[in-house]
């Protein structure tokens, strides 16, 4: 009882043990994946603004001079060509600094001159990743400009349903331009973020599940079974009989087992009167429906005697019709 309480014990802390262990994995691998998360959301704005600088090139126009602030109204004046536009900056745009609005300005007239060309972004978005050590991440962007239908660079809709959507990214002076990235990070892809605290953590867990499953298998550990206590049949004071196992014990250091019909036989003539049974009765009572022949008594008279012959007070003699057990 001690032996099963220190079992049940011991397989609990190692369960316990190999739980908390695959708990740490899953929160050290959602933690890395948030990491990769957060590392793309920067790489995204950055191909953004790769691609502001690139279209701002194409068209050959320095918005500087477009974009004026006025302290007394919290207004800006956006100005470009023929195109005069005064607009009133919310509490999120006063607080913006002088670069991220003239950010915003180039953003807004871009969009006016020279949209977002989802492809192109697209190839800088992966050329980043590519950079970041993002290689084998798969992502696609959607892009809105005022309010207008959303542009896909996968022609796959379904990518966007599987994949993991970023927060999506506003801008421009009146914030009419929303881009938003969808990214696929491959499981190793986050391993390999931190390859040996995985293998460390891996390792012991294999560890602690081998040493589980071993502890609930091992003999050593087996849980005893407690059985009853057989009573042997004293057939002489030399010769004591197991019914249950069909041994035979003579002078402790013999040991005969009987099997089978031969068994069968034996626990009959032992327990009858005088030790003896006819034929007849021996063969229905031992072998029942299925009967036997004279020859198959015969046999099984002669493998009996066969194995009795270790003990010299136990002899099978044929009488009266029948056999008899006879105790010397």
């Amino acid at each position: 009882m001690i032996l099963l309480m220190r079992k049940k014990v011991f397989i609990g802390g190692l369960f316990f043990c190999v739980m908390m262990c695959l708990l740490y994995f899953f929160y050290i691998f959602s933690e890395n994946h948030q990491s990769a998360l957060s590392e793309i959301c920067n790489l995204f704005d950055k191909a953004i603004h790769w691609d502001k600088d690139y279209r701002l090139k194409e068209i050959a126009s320095s918005s500087s001079s477009g974009y004026n602030l006025s302290d007394r109204n919290n207004s800006a004046v956006l100005c470009f060509g023929n195109h005069i536009e005064q607009i009133t900056e919310n509490s999120q745009q006063i607080n913006l600094s002088p670069e991220e609005k003239q950010y915003r300005f180039d953003q807004s007239i871009l969009l006016m001159e020279n949209p977002i060309d989802v492809v192109v972004l697209d190839s800088l978005f992966n050329l980043a990743l590519q950079q970041g050590g993002m290689i084998n991440v798969h992502a696609a962007l959607a892009y809105t400009a005022n309010d207008d239908q959303t542009v896909f660079s996968n022609p796959d809709l379904t990518f966007y349903k599987s994949a993991c959507a970023l927060p999506p990214i506003t801008t421009g002076v009146k914030n009419e331009i929303v881009l938003q990235a969808y990214v696929e990070i491959p499981f190793y892809c986050v391993i390999n973020r931190s390859k040996g605290h995985f293998i460390i953590v891996g390792v012991i867990f294999c560890l602690l599940l081998g040493l589980l499953i071993a502890t609930r298998y091992s003999k050593k550990f087996a849980t005893p079974v407690c059985e009853e206590p057989r009573k042997l049949i004293k057939i002489k004071e030399n010769i004591l009989f197991d019914e249950g196992k069909g041994i035979l014990f003579y002078n402790v250091d013999i040991k005969v087992s009987l099997e089978n019909y031969k068994l069968k036989l034996f626990i009959l003539l032992l327990n009858s009167p005088g030790h003896f049974q006819t034929s007849e009765d021996i063969k229905k009572i031992v072998w029942g429906k299925t009967g036997a022949t004279n020859d198959t008594l015969n046999t099984t008279i002669k493998r009996l005697r066969a194995d009795l012959k270790p003990i010299p007070d136990l002899k099978i003699v044929h009488e009266n019709g029948g056999y008899r057990l006879e105790i010397l």
